[in-house]
């Protein structure tokens, strides 16, 4: 399972990034706030969640600090009927 990432930004869109890490583009979705502050062509750090849909397949989820994705953790275990995209919003909201 990948766990961290560092690499430049692509490109921005979507809720999204486009990270390349070592030749290979890794899609990774984040919260609002690191969208906001998120600029092409810097080198940007995150921890990663993935998450895996039969429909989608694999999507990666980013947060910039252990912290968050903890909080996110908690989110996707603790409410009934959560997923990964529905965690993402709740702490978006939660970082207001």
């Amino acid at each position: 399972m990948i766990s961290y990432i560092k690499g430049k930004i692509i490109d921005i869109s979507g809720g999204s990034l486009l990270v390349e890490a070592g030749g290979i583009g890794y899609r990774i979705y984040v919260c609002e706030s690191v969208l906001g502050s998120a600029r092409e062509g810097e080198i940007s750090q995150f921890f990663l969640y993935s998450s895996f849909s039969m429909y989608e397949g694999f999507k990666f989820y980013g947060f910039k600090d252990k912290k968050q994705m903890e909080i996110f953790e908690l989110l996707l275990n603790s409410i009934p009927n959560t997923g990964a995209k529905k965690a993402l919003e709740y702490l978006n909201k939660i970082l207001k």
